[in-house]
């Protein structure tokens, strides 16, 4: 299991969402 790219993508995800 990639905890890692899991909880990047969801950052990324987060940030977008906030920034628009």
């Amino acid at each position: 299991m990639s905890n890692e790219r899991l909880g990047r993508e969801n950052l990324r995800n987060y940030v977008v969402r906030n920034c628009r």
